[in-house]
C-alpha cells in the first residue's frame, strides 16, 4: 500500500507545527519584535522622594508617576502610582533596575484601580550602598513597539 505524497505533506506539516509549538519561545520573539523600546526621561530636576513627576510620551499620554511612602525605604512595601491622560491605556507595566548595581529586574503589571490610575506594590532589595540609584520605567506595549516614561529615584 502506497501513501500518497499529499498525505505526508500533511503529516510533515502536523509534525512542523507541533514541534515549533514546543520548541520556539514566543515571549522572545515577541520581545525580538517589539525591539528595547523608547522611553522619554523624565526631567532631572524633578525628584520622587519629595512629589510626583510627569512625563509626556510618544503618544501624548502623560503619565505622572507618584511613590509611597517618599523616602523609598529598602526592604519595605513601597506603592507606586501612574496617573495618566488616557485612562483607556492597557498593558501598562513597570520596570525597576538599579543603575549602579546589578540588583535583579523587577518587572511589575500596574492594576488599573480607578480610571486613569494604575497601582502596584512591591519592596525593593538591600544594599550595602548608601545612594543607590535606580530607573523606574513605565512601558506601554502593544504587539509591535514598546513605549514609555523612565524616571530615575
Amino acid at each position: 500500500m502506497k501513501i500518497p505524497s499529499v498525505m505526508i505533506s500533511q503529516i510533515i506539516l502536523i509534525i512542523s507545527i507541533i514541534c515549533g509549538y514546543f520548541l520556539i519561545d514566543f515571549n522572545v520573539l515577541e520581545k525580538k519584535i517589539q525591539g528595547k523600546g523608547r522611553f522619554i526621561e523624565q526631567n532631572k530636576d524633578c525628584d520622587l522622594r519629595q512629589g510626583p513627576c510627569q512625563i509626556i510620551i510618544e503618544d501624548n499620554t502623560k503619565l505622572t508617576l507618584e511613590v509611597y511612602p517618599k523616602n523609598s525605604p529598602l526592604m519595605e512595601k513601597i506603592k507606586f502610582q501612574v496617573k495618566s491622560s488616557n485612562s483607556k491605556i492597557e498593558n501598562l507595566s513597570l520596570k525597576i533596575y538599579s543603575t549602579n548595581m546589578n540588583m535583579g529586574t523587577y518587572e511589575l503589571p500596574l492594576v488599573k484601580s480607578s480610571d486613569g490610575i494604575y497601582e502596584t506594590v512591591s519592596t525593593l532589595p538591600a544594599c550595602r550602598i548608601d545612594d543607590m540609584k535606580w530607573n523606574l520605567d513605565i512601558e506601554k506595549v502593544s504587539l509591535f513597539n514598546i513605549i514609555g516614561a523612565r524616571f530615575n529615584f
